[in-house]
């Protein structure tokens, strides 16, 4: 080993030890496991191993990329992105075994997977396709004041996971807190506790975060999976109070979607999911209960959201939506409770092949409709509800028809 490649690797084996020390704190770190972690099959480092990434010793590329990395960052590309080395098509992947990271609906809502790798959710060029744009994510959170941990090499993946935090969140485990184990974490929550992930912890006197569904609302009720028994997961699984599920409204909401206009979708009025309240602007799928009107559903409600509780029930945005992209339009999951192969496409939608009556009907019995005011005329006795209308703040713009 030359010299100079000699001290360059103390110093960064150094660094590294250190930062180990910090970063692989909580239990089951995604990368870091020595049995199921990073593993590229160009290097010979054992699994789990910090040079899988930082190449340390290969004088091709120590000190050659930002962070030592072992290729190029590219932080904002939709295609170059570093993640991609591994989370990609098998085929193209880095990784030796390589890890499916299907998409949510079939991940913890036990449906048909519709993408089989990240890389492919954030770039499906198809006609309804939607993804979250990496480019818009990150010049949104560097005009937060998060800290200026946000730089222009930050990867716009970190906005949303700690890539050494990370754990295995599939399958579901509770962990001994009580909490989950997760990969995400809230970019505006670096600057209170930079080592804090979204949905490890319940909530406490101490910790005032409602992390879990089950501490943000009383109100939540887990929809049903493509297999058996209730998201997310195992299959079978019988908890249905959102006590296994991070609390997604305000970690969507509360980081980015509380916005009017976050960039690249002006035409989307976040607030209306912006908190539980929704003043003078409230959500069905949020705070049903504020505004329920009995015999005046849109379409009787299908199980397990059909009981005595019925319109008083809030959602997870990842009951409905994909948190990396879809085949839908505005990031709509092809499975929702428990009903797969849900398309917001096709030639129409007044029939079961087109726009939103598969997506609403997965929820909704649309074709009855007990509210006797409820304007049929507009779609016709197939739909029976203002589904099928345009949406009069979003004039049919990116969400095409909306609810």
């Amino acid at each position: 080993m030359k010299p100079r490649t000699m001290f360059v690797s103390i110093i960064a084996a150094t660094f590294f030890v250190s930062v180990s020390c910090w970063a692989f704190t909580p239990t089951d770190p995604a990368h870091s496991d020595t049995s199921s972690g990073v593993d590229r099959t160009a290097a010979s480092y054992p699994k789990g191993s910090c040079a899988h990434c930082h190449d340390t010793f290969d004088d091709s590329s120590c000190g050659v990329n930002e962070f030592m990395l072992f290729a190029p960052n590219n932080p904002t590309s939709q295609t170059d992105n570093f993640c991609f080395q591994c989370h990609c098509d098998p085929a193209s992947s880095e990784q030796t075994d390589m890890i499916a990271n299907n998409d949510y609906g079939a991940t913890f809502g036990g449906g048909i997977a519709t993408f089989t790798n990240i890389y492919d959710a954030l770039n499906d060029s198809g006609p309804d396709a939607s993804s979250h744009d990496l480019a818009a994510l990150k010049d949104y959170a560097k005009s937060q004041d998060w800290g200026n941990w946000l730089n222009d090499n930050t990867s716009a993946c970190l906005v949303c996971h700690h890539v050494h935090l990370s754990q295995k969140n599939f399958p579901v485990v509770v962990n001994n807190d009580g909490g989950v184990n997760t990969a995400v974490r809230r970019g505006n929550d670096v600057n209170i506790d930079p080592s804090n992930l979204w949905g490890d912890e319940p909530q406490t006197v101490s910790d005032t975060a409602a992390e879990m569904m089950s501490d943000w609302t009383t109100g939540y009720q887990a929809p049903l999976r493509g297999d058996s028994g209730y998201e997310p997961g195992p299959a079978g699984s019988s908890v249905t109070n959102g006590s296994n599920l991070p609390n997604f409204v305000e970690f969507c909401a509360g980081t980015c979607h509380k916005e009017r206009h976050v960039p690249g979708r002006d035409s989307v009025n976040w607030t209306e999911h912006s908190t539980q309240d929704w003043p003078g602007n409230p959500s069905r799928h949020g705070n049903a209960s504020a505004i329920f009107n009995p015999g005046f559903e849109f379409g009787s409600l299908k199980s397990p959201y059909d009981d005595s509780l019925r319109g008083s029930y809030v959602l997870s945005c990842t009951d409905c939506h994909e948190p990396h992209g879809s085949t839908n339009a505005t990031l709509l999951r092809t499975t929702v409770n428990g009903v797969s192969g849900l398309s917001t496409g096709g030639p129409g939608y007044l029939d079961s092949g087109g726009k939103w009556y598969d997506f609403c009907s997965a929820c909704h019995d649309l074709t009855d409709h007990p509210g006797e005011d409820l304007p049929t005329a507009r779609c016709g006795d197939a739909a029976g509800c203002h589904l099928c209308t345009p949406d009069p703040q979003n004039n049919g713009g990116d969400h095409g028809y909306m609810f």
